[in-house]
């Protein structure tokens, strides 16, 4: 037993993870941006302005409900609370905004609205607590634009109102998630007098009652620098998480040299900061516009970034300690501007992601199940989708190197069940474009992978 589990646990280590799609479903073009989220049974609720659709963790279809408001629909957003209901809010005019909520069969409980007294910016995101109660956030007028937050309680009541402005602006908050402790974590941008028309990402931590509890500010003085904090994120630990993109420009070391791209802030329950992570700018420019972690601490955050013409969802994982472990892409149609991907993690660890997209020339809403599975292949740009609406895997591999324990025995078959390749000492084996299982063996008990190469690789076996 115990050679047993050294080669499942070397098969793990050397393979690495491969995002396999699960299922795809494609929906009707939101009026605005879509939104996503998981109920405790991992069934999966998507906004596709003005429609809340539910479907099974198979994706199957289980109801759709169209929500409409007196004032008219601009966006729409979505989350479920500890009961499985589904809570749904909307900027309805320049002025306005509300909440709906639903049981998990669709049927409308409650409907809680209010108007400003000023043009309001917009809802930007919407969360519930461990206790039922429910966070929304956005931006309205003050000044430059500020930062306005509302914990409703959960028959639908206001329980406190908390706003932020820098007084200089432009300030905005864009996320909002709930911790362990039913702290209330908001993401946005301000900002910092006295750098003209330049913003930075900023993070502010409110306890279940509204306090402030920290306030953090991503400053990289003396450059200038244009970044928005959009998506946030806790653990179970209570760490933060802030994502976003933008720019930073150096005037002092390279005068004329520009960083832009995409970035990811986990900060400790107290907003002190624990890491940063740049994306790299010879990968072009795109930021990341949604974040989430599991239950093991790992962390995924989404964006959305052009290649060859075409728009892809980027779907990225990091260790809790900062590592990149795998970059996916899933390509949204041709000629788009950059689109609001977002993400959600259900209880087994499996991504859902939603984005607006093309097929041809239609617009369309993308809705994806993603299994973080152990394999073979990264996801790579360029990936190819097959049926829309069968699981699908990235056809793109790299292999690099394998490593084995000695008493491991490993051979390769094509899909004719031919045997391709018997691994022996120190030896390269190139193996052509195509699909093949590899066969691993200790004392008796076999183990069996696919394996897709699309383009020629050297493998290198070290028994």
């Amino acid at each position: 037993m115990r050679k047993v589990r050294l080669v499942l646990i070397a098969f793990l280590v050397v393979a690495g993870f491969t995002q396999e799609i699960v299922w795809v479903k494609i929906l009707p073009p939101p009026d605005g941006w879509m939104d996503v989220a998981v109920d405790s049974r991992n069934n999966v609720i998507v906004s596709v302005n003005p429609w809340i659709v539910k479907f099974s963790p198979e994706g199957e279809s289980l109801w759709a409900r169209r929500v409409l408001h007196p004032y008219g629909n601009i966006t729409q957003w979505v989350a479920t609370d500890p009961e499985d209901n589904i809570i749904t809010g909307k900027t309805t005019s320049e002025s306005s905004l509300a909440v709906v909520k639903f049981t998990s069969n669709g049927d409308s409980l409650w409907c809680w609205d209010t108007v400003f007294p000023s043009p309001f910016w917009g809802m930007d995101d919407i969360a519930t607590n461990h206790n039922g109660y429910v966070q929304v956030t956005g931006g309205y007028n003050v000044l430059q634009y500020g930062w306005i937050t509302i914990q409703l309680t959960p028959d639908g009541h206001t329980h406190w109102v908390r706003t932020f402005s820098s007084n200089w602006g432009p300030d905005g908050a864009k996320g909002v998630c709930t911790d362990h402790l039913n702290n209330v974590i908001i993401g946005g941008s301000r900002g910092i007098y006295p750098r003209p028309r330049q913003w930075f990402p900023q993070l502010i931590k409110y306890s279940k009652n509204g306090e402030t509890l920290a306030e953090v500010i991503y400053d990289p003085y003396p450059f200038p620098a244009n970044l928005d904090g959009l998506g946030v994120a806790t653990d179970r630990d209570g760490n933060m998480y802030l994502c976003g993109g933008g720019q930073i420009y150096d005037t002092i070391l390279r005068p004329g040299y520009r960083w832009f791209g995409a970035f990811l802030f986990k900060y400790d329950p107290e907003g002190d900061p624990l890491w940063q992570w740049f994306s790299d700018t010879s990968e072009g420019w795109y930021r990341f516009t949604s974040c989430a972690t599991d239950t093991l601490g790992n962390i995924y955050a989404a964006g959305s970034k052009a290649w060859d013409n075409r728009m892809s969802i980027i779907l990225r994982r990091f260790k809790p300690s900062g590592e990149l472990v795998w970059t996916f892409y899933y390509p949204l149609g041709e000629d788009l501007s950059p689109q609001l991907a977002i993400i959600a993690i259900d209880q087994e660890g499996n991504i859902i992601a939603v984005a607006p997209g093309k097929i041809g020339s239609l617009p369309v809403g993308y809705v994806l199940k993603i299994a973080d599975v152990p394999g073979i292949a990264e996801g790579k740009e360029g990936c190819e989708r097959s049926n829309l609406l069968l699981s699908t895997i990235i056809n793109s591999a790299e292999v690099k190197r394998l490593t084995f324990p000695p008493d491991v025995r490993v051979e390769v078959y094509d899909t004719n069940g031919r045997l391709a390749q018997k691994l022996g000492e120190d030896r390269v084996f190139p193996l052509s474009a195509g699909v093949y299982f590899l066969r691993l063996e200790s004392e008796g008990y076999p183990l069996t992978r696919k394996v897709v190469v699309t383009k020629t690789n050297n493998w290198s076996f070290t028994p």
